[in-house]
């Protein structure tokens, strides 16, 4: 199994830099309106707010990127630092179809040693810092919470940027072509997905699949523009086809950023498409494929920073205490559709 990868490669591995992301490395030299890689030392009791953290821990700010965060990667509360154990799928997936689940009258019960690979690990500090004039607060052209939700929208994008790149670094990609009509016929996307799910021999598979916004449109322009007898199906909402294809679930996939230049990009390479076994209440031991482990600094997700830096200069700090891992790199799927 691949060993996980950093954050800075895992952005690499996405095609983004910090700078395309609208991030200052060098907090020295960050000025109003920017955003700053959050310092772990700036991270002092005397300066959490606790109003703006009860914010940023509750329900309404990015609730999409939320679940999508979730979809990708279950999450999993944890110390700081813990141990996890590398998916063994003989374990996980055995059953006693011999009876030997059976107590005799004297006996005891079966006892089941579980086997699998420890790995150290710990969550990671991250935030990011906004600072701002204190005269946009009192013309009333930005508000804290403006701020907080923003703050809190671009870390979310980081990890599913991060979740993503770990599933295109532990598995091989497969290219389709749904765009264009091949050697005079056009594709049958949903049949390619499907050989594609069969062809993984692991035996807890796919269960979940993201589309990115672009394939989900060139599967129904393939579809209607093929055997018309298929052409109904091009009409299929995602659960249907989930039934079709016989997973749990479909997302296709539509969240946006823009980088500085103003360009927008899918959160989601909308050209791919990524299967993957995700369990929602994950733990330490079931067999998905990505997890995200989680600390919760004083029972909170996200903790909010306030702090002057002149009499007319602050900044916000959002921070959180995570780190996604691939604890099983066997039946991940990528394709690139064309």
């Amino acid at each position: 199994m691949k060993k996980s990868i950093t954050t800075t490669k895992a952005l690499a591995l996405q095609g983004y830099s910090l700078a395309g992301l609208g991030i200052v490395a060098d907090a020295s030299a960050l000025k109003p309106g920017q955003v700053a890689l959050a310092n772990e030392s700036a991270f002092n009791n005397a300066f959490l707010s606790q109003p703006l953290t009860a914010y940023a821990s509750g329900q309404g700010i990015a609730e999409d990127l939320q679940a999508l965060l979730d979809y990708l990667a279950p999450q999993v509360t944890t110390a700081r630092r813990f141990e996890y154990e590398v998916a063994n799928d003989a374990a996980n997936l055995a059953a006693e179809a011999d009876d030997s689940d059976i107590r005799a009258l004297g006996g005891v019960f079966k006892t089941i040693t579980y086997n699998g690979q420890i790995v150290q690990s710990k969550t990671y500090s991250k935030g990011l810092t906004r600072r701002f004039d204190r005269d946009q607060l009192e013309d009333g052209s930005l508000t804290r919470e403006e701020i907080v939700a923003f703050l809190k929208r671009r870390l979310l994008v980081g990890e599913i940027i991060r979740a993503t790149a770990l599933i295109r670094a532990n598995t091989t990609e497969a290219a389709k072509t749904w765009s264009a009509a091949v050697s005079g016929a056009w594709a049958d996307p949903d049949a390619d997905v499907m050989a594609a799910l069969a062809a993984i021999s692991k035996n807890s598979p796919p269960n979940r699949l993201v589309y990115g916004r672009q394939t989900w449109a060139r599967r129904f322009a393939a579809l209607r523009s093929g055997d018309p007898g298929k052409a109904a199906t091009a009409l299929m909402a995602p659960d249907q086809l989930a039934a079709l294809l016989n997973v749990e679930s479909i997302r296709s996939s539509q969240e946006v950023y823009f980088s500085d230049a103003g360009t927008s990009n899918g959160i989601i390479n909308p050209k791919h498409i990524y299967g993957f076994n995700g369990i929602t209440g994950a733990t330490r031991f079931d067999p998905s494929n990505l997890k995200r482990f989680v600390s919760h600094a004083d029972g909170t997700p996200f903790q909010v920073f306030e702090q002057e830096v002149s009499s007319h200069v602050i900044d916000i700090t959002v921070s959180h205490y995570s780190n996604i891992v691939c604890p099983d790199a066997s039946g991940l799927l990528w394709l690139t559709i064309n």
